[in-house]
């Protein structure tokens, strides 16, 4: 009876071993996949924060993309009024030359009209004055 003990005591003792060992590769196996686990999670956490900087760094090129195109715009305004000033300038000093010719123009035909109507009134007049004459005599 003590040797098939001593066999069972055997038999308890390779299982003790057996479980023993299991559990320090289960011991080795969790701090391992603790250190995985803590890896992984300072990965994620870096390139959380990349994908932060990263997307900081979009919207800082949208909004200057933006102040740039109303720069653009703005030069645009700018830069067309200050090529078609000048011609403008020009086109208006033309319109008051004109205006001014156009003035004198009516003047003249005004004095022309008076000139004409003074014309006809000393060819009546002359007229007047032969027939006048004329029945005198």
């Amino acid at each position: 009876r003590q040797i098939s003990m001593s066999a069972r005591d055997m038999a308890a003792a390779n299982e003790l071993q057996t479980n023993q060992t299991r559990y320090k590769e289960l011991e080795v196996e969790l701090i391992n996949t603790r250190k995985q686990l803590s890896k992984e999670v300072s990965n994620s956490q870096q390139r959380e924060e990349k994908i932060r900087r990263l997307m900081e760094k979009c919207k800082r090129y949208e909004e200057d993309l933006e102040t740039m195109r109303k720069e653009q715009i703005e030069c645009r305004k700018v830069t067309n009024e200050s090529l078609y000033k000048p011609s403008i300038k020009s086109l208006e000093h033309q319109r008051s030359e004109l205006m001014g010719v156009i003035n004198k123009q009516t003047r003249l035909i005004d004095i022309l009209k008076q000139q004409c109507l003074h014309a006809q009134a000393a060819s009546r007049l002359a007229c007047y004055e032969r027939e006048f004459m004329t029945q005198r005599t």
